[in-house]
Protein backbone atom coordinates (compact mmCIF):
# COMPACT_ATOMS: atom_id res chain seq x y z
CA UNK A 1 0.00 0.00 0.00
CA UNK A 2 1.39 3.36 -0.98
CA UNK A 3 0.69 6.51 1.02
CA UNK A 4 -0.24 9.59 -0.94
CA UNK A 5 1.96 12.41 0.46
CA UNK A 6 -0.65 15.07 -0.32
CA UNK A 7 -3.44 13.26 1.53
CA UNK A 8 -1.10 12.49 4.46
CA UNK A 9 -0.01 16.14 4.83
CA UNK A 10 -3.60 17.31 4.49
CA UNK A 11 -4.79 14.93 7.23
CA UNK A 12 -1.81 15.81 9.45
CA UNK A 13 -2.36 19.55 9.08
CA UNK A 14 -6.09 19.12 9.76
CA UNK A 15 -5.30 17.18 12.95
CA UNK A 16 -2.79 19.86 14.05
CA UNK A 17 -5.37 22.61 13.43
CA UNK A 18 -8.03 20.74 15.46
CA UNK A 19 -5.55 20.24 18.33
CA UNK A 20 -4.51 23.91 18.24
CA UNK A 21 -8.14 25.07 18.29
CA UNK A 22 -8.93 22.71 21.20
CA UNK A 23 -5.85 23.90 23.08
CA UNK A 24 -6.77 27.54 22.48
CA UNK A 25 -10.36 26.92 23.60
CA UNK A 26 -9.04 25.19 26.73
CA UNK A 27 -6.72 28.10 27.50
CA UNK A 28 -9.55 30.59 26.97
CA UNK A 29 -11.86 28.56 29.24
CA UNK A 30 -9.17 28.38 31.91
CA UNK A 31 -8.58 32.13 31.86
CA UNK A 32 -12.25 33.14 31.79
CA UNK A 33 -13.48 30.25 34.01
CA UNK A 34 -16.52 29.76 31.78
CA UNK A 35 -18.98 26.85 31.89
CA UNK A 36 -16.74 24.59 29.77
CA UNK A 37 -14.00 25.05 32.37
CA UNK A 38 -16.43 24.14 35.18
CA UNK A 39 -17.47 20.93 33.37
CA UNK A 40 -13.87 19.84 32.80
CA UNK A 41 -12.88 20.82 36.36
CA UNK A 42 -15.76 18.73 37.78
CA UNK A 43 -14.73 15.78 35.58
CA UNK A 44 -11.14 16.01 36.80
CA UNK A 45 -12.30 16.23 40.44
CA UNK A 46 -14.48 13.15 39.90
CA UNK A 47 -11.63 11.16 38.36
CA UNK A 48 -9.30 12.14 41.22
CA UNK A 49 -11.95 11.18 43.79
CA UNK A 50 -12.55 7.80 42.14
CA UNK A 51 -8.80 7.15 42.03
CA UNK A 52 -8.43 7.98 45.74
CA UNK A 53 -11.51 5.92 46.64
CA UNK A 54 -10.59 2.90 44.50
CA UNK A 55 -9.98 0.66 47.54
CA UNK A 56 -13.45 1.47 48.90
CA UNK A 57 -15.25 1.17 45.57
CA UNK A 58 -14.00 -2.32 44.72
CA UNK A 59 -16.26 -4.95 46.29
CA UNK A 60 -14.28 -6.57 49.07
CA UNK A 61 -11.68 -3.78 48.95
CA UNK A 62 -10.02 -2.58 52.10
CA UNK A 63 -11.85 0.13 54.06
CA UNK A 64 -9.24 2.89 54.23
CA UNK A 65 -11.05 5.94 55.61
CA UNK A 66 -11.45 6.75 59.29
CA UNK A 67 -9.44 3.70 60.33
CA UNK A 68 -6.15 3.74 62.15
CA UNK A 69 -3.95 1.11 63.77
CA UNK A 70 -4.79 -0.03 67.27
CA UNK A 71 -2.91 1.75 70.05
CA UNK A 72 -2.07 -1.57 71.68
CA UNK A 73 -1.18 -5.02 70.40
CA UNK A 74 -3.75 -7.78 70.19
CA UNK A 75 -7.42 -7.82 69.29
CA UNK A 76 -10.77 -8.13 70.98
CA UNK A 77 -12.40 -6.24 73.81
CA UNK A 78 -10.58 -4.61 76.68
CA UNK A 79 -12.51 -5.60 79.79
CA UNK A 80 -13.34 -2.60 81.93
CA UNK A 81 -13.94 -3.60 85.55
CA UNK A 82 -16.05 -0.70 86.81
CA UNK A 83 -18.71 -0.94 89.54
CA UNK A 84 -21.75 -3.03 88.57
CA UNK A 85 -24.08 0.01 88.67
CA UNK A 86 -22.65 1.18 85.33
CA UNK A 87 -22.55 -2.15 83.54
CA UNK A 88 -23.48 -1.11 79.97
CA UNK A 89 -21.73 1.12 77.41
CA UNK A 90 -23.17 2.77 74.30
CA UNK A 91 -20.62 2.87 71.46
CA UNK A 92 -20.42 4.01 67.86
CA UNK A 93 -17.69 2.83 65.54
CA UNK A 94 -16.47 0.52 62.81
CA UNK A 95 -17.26 -3.10 63.68
CA UNK A 96 -17.00 -6.22 61.52
CA UNK A 97 -16.50 -4.28 58.29
CA UNK A 98 -19.18 -1.62 58.77
CA UNK A 99 -20.36 1.32 60.85
CA UNK A 100 -22.55 0.40 63.81
CA UNK A 101 -23.96 1.63 67.06
CA UNK A 102 -23.78 -0.88 69.91
CA UNK A 103 -24.82 -1.30 73.51
CA UNK A 104 -22.41 -3.69 75.24
CA UNK A 105 -21.71 -4.93 78.73
CA UNK A 106 -18.31 -4.07 80.14
CA UNK A 107 -17.18 -7.65 79.54
CA UNK A 108 -17.79 -7.20 75.78
CA UNK A 109 -21.17 -8.95 75.49
CA UNK A 110 -23.27 -7.25 72.79
CA UNK A 111 -26.77 -6.39 74.03
CA UNK A 112 -28.01 -4.43 70.99
CA UNK A 113 -26.58 -3.29 67.68
CA UNK A 114 -27.73 -0.95 64.92
CA UNK A 115 -25.87 -1.06 61.58
CA UNK A 116 -25.62 2.44 60.10
CA UNK A 117 -26.23 2.54 56.35
CA UNK A 118 -25.70 5.96 54.77
CA UNK A 119 -27.28 4.86 51.48
CA UNK A 120 -30.40 3.70 53.34
CA UNK A 121 -30.86 7.05 55.07
CA UNK A 122 -29.88 9.12 52.00
CA UNK A 123 -30.77 7.13 48.85
CA UNK A 124 -30.42 10.24 46.65
CA UNK A 125 -27.86 12.55 48.32
CA UNK A 126 -28.43 15.55 46.05
CA UNK A 127 -27.30 17.81 48.91
CA UNK A 128 -23.67 16.68 48.42
CA UNK A 129 -21.32 17.55 45.59
CA UNK A 130 -19.56 14.20 46.00
CA UNK A 131 -21.52 11.56 47.88
CA UNK A 132 -19.69 8.69 49.59
CA UNK A 133 -18.82 5.84 47.24
CA UNK A 134 -19.85 3.21 49.80
CA UNK A 135 -21.42 3.04 53.26
CA UNK A 136 -17.91 2.56 54.68
CA UNK A 137 -16.88 6.07 53.58
CA UNK A 138 -18.75 7.82 56.37
CA UNK A 139 -17.91 8.75 59.91
CA UNK A 140 -20.43 9.02 62.73
CA UNK A 141 -19.82 12.33 64.51
CA UNK A 142 -22.30 11.77 67.29
CA UNK A 143 -24.85 9.27 68.46
CA UNK A 144 -27.48 9.18 71.18
CA UNK A 145 -29.40 6.33 72.78
CA UNK A 146 -32.91 7.58 73.54
CA UNK A 147 -34.93 6.46 76.60
CA UNK A 148 -37.37 4.56 74.33
CA UNK A 149 -34.50 2.42 72.96
CA UNK A 150 -34.21 4.18 69.59
CA UNK A 151 -30.96 5.74 68.42
CA UNK A 152 -30.05 8.96 66.66
CA UNK A 153 -26.89 9.85 64.73
CA UNK A 154 -25.19 12.92 63.31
Amino acid sequence: MRINPGKFLSALSGAVIVLCVAFGAGMYSGVTRNSAYEVVDDLIDTFVLVFRERENIIPGGAPVHFLQPSRKEGSGVTINNKPAGRDVVFMSGFFDGGNELRVIRRDGTILARWPVSYSEHFPRPAHLQHSPATDRNIDIHGAVLNPDGSVGIQ
